[in-house]
């Protein structure tokens, strides 16, 4: 299977980032956010992203697979959780937070959630039955990402897949 070893980071943009900004912010490179996030032809034009688009971001890590969520403005945990499916409690407990009210802009949490890399045969009901979540769930956690859609699938776009 072709799933991400390394970590990542669940980043939605903002007005004023740019590819460049993002890597920078997040110690990646420019080529791994476009490929990640397939920001080529036909899904797009070269490197272009646009605010609220979700983009996945592959870090350098210490052979950590961890994939955490930065919390963007007016997000409560319980949005985070139902876009992952999984209970807020989860990502309170995994997060060590006291107090499940409180997050903040820009706060990194760790989610229950994997990378996949798409492969030229895999289909979406395919790769959610191999991961035994159901297809909502992967069409919610990779909603607003920029050339992602239940009917075309790319391959090598990095998918987020709920755990």
């Amino acid at each position: 299977m072709n799933i991400k070893t390394n970590s990542h980071v669940i980043y939605t943009v903002q007005p004023g980032d740019t590819l460049n900004s993002i890597a920078a912010r997040f110690a990646s490179d420019i080529q791994s956010i476009a490929r990640a996030n397939h920001l080529y032809p036909p899904v797009t034009d070269p490197y272009l992203i646009f605010p609220e688009q979700v983009l996945v971001v592959p870090i350098a890590g210490n052979g950590d697979s961890a994939t955490f969520y930065i919390v963007s403005q007016n997000e409560r945990l319980f949005d985070i959780a139902q876009r992952f499916s999984v209970p807020t409690e989860s990502i309170a407990v995994m997060n060590q937070l006291k107090d499940p009210n409180l997050i903040y802009i820009g706060q990194s949490l760790r989610i229950p959630a994997l990378i996949y890399d798409i492969e030229p045969t895999d289909t979406m009901n395919g790769i959610a039955n191999r991961f035994q979540v159901s297809v909502e769930d992967i069409l919610r956690a990779n909603w607003q990402r920029p050339g992602f859609s239940a009917s075309t699938i790319w391959p090598g776009y990095s998918i987020i897949i709920p755990q």
